[in-house]
């Protein structure tokens, strides 16, 4: 799995930096880091699982910030946090994801409001690094 860093220097904001291996590695690090910014401990989750796709345009990384959205979007109106990565593909410019969710038990310890543009970056080499800030 890839490596990431939670960035708590802003004043109303937190981001996340992240570098990962591929893009497969690049989405379950982000779930990792978005459970751990979101949860900040070890949380419980009810044992039924749902699986969700969704597709996004792949447009320089900028996806990832939607993926993010939906993220946030799921854990406030389905209470479902994501488990694990099932499958991502990259066909064309569409990146199309489908991830593992449960419902999670443990009560969230900061409520995100939006991943935003701000300061975001995305870079594509030899691995991909890529960094999201957050509205609190």
């Amino acid at each position: 799995m890839g490596t990431y860093k939670i960035l708590d220097d802003y004043t109303a904001d937190i981001g996340i930096e992240i570098e990962a291996n591929d893009l497969e590695d690049l989405v379950a690090t982000l779930i990792k880091a978005f459970n751990d910014l979101v949860f900040q401990d070890e949380f419980k989750v009810h044992e039924k699982e749902t699986v969700e796709t969704f597709s996004y345009i792949y447009d320089n990384g900028l996806f990832v910030i939607d993926v993010l959205n939906d993220l946030i979007y799921i854990l406030e109106t389905k209470n479902l946090v994501p488990i694990r990565v099932k499958e991502v593909k990259l066909d064309d410019n569409k990146v199309v994801i489908t991830l593992i969710f449960k419902k999670y038990l443990s009560k969230p310890s900061i409520q995100l409001k939006a991943a935003t543009y701000h300061d975001f970056y995305f870079h594509k080499n030899n691995s991909i690094r890529t960094r999201i800030v957050f509205d609190l």
